[in-house]
């Protein structure tokens, strides 16, 4: 329930991801739509990626080696671009990869377009992680 400055909530589509430090909550993440059919199509499109990413190209062997596990999902609507406020305006979707060597933890993205009714990836990097692209 987010409180608007009239003081009346209104309900977000929205899970944030928070972390306990030193007896104080942070925001570390947003994922939108987390209940949503499309939520479910990504979370199997990127497993089904990460099991079989030593034949894939995407991810150019940089992953090789590496313990990876899912992070937010985000569904974008590129005409605004902004996060999309209805998960079947949306036409991208950026999942976040949490990837861990050695006792350090990276965060990279990789990023799924709309084409037709099916999500395609279009792009995977570590870099401008707050952005779509």
């Amino acid at each position: 329930m987010v409180k608007g400055s009239s003081g009346c909530g209104s309900g977000q589509q929205w899970a944030l991801e928070l972390i306990e430090e030193n007896g104080r909550w942070q925001v570390t993440g947003l994922s939108t739509f987390p209940d949503s059919q499309a939520r479910r199509e990504i979370e199997s499109l990127v497993s089904t990626i990460l099991k079989k990413r030593t034949r894939d190209s995407i991810f150019q062997g940089q992953l090789s080696g590496r313990e990876v596990s899912m992070g937010q999902i985000q569904f974008w609507q590129l005409s605004s671009p902004q996060l999309a406020v209805d998960v079947e305006k949306a036409n991208y979707c950026k999942a976040y990869l949490k990837v861990q060597e050695n006792e350090k933890e990276s965060i990279y993205k990789l990023i799924f377009r709309k084409d037709q009714n099916y999500w395609v990836v279009n792009t995977f990097t570590s870099e401008n992680l707050s952005s779509l692209f």
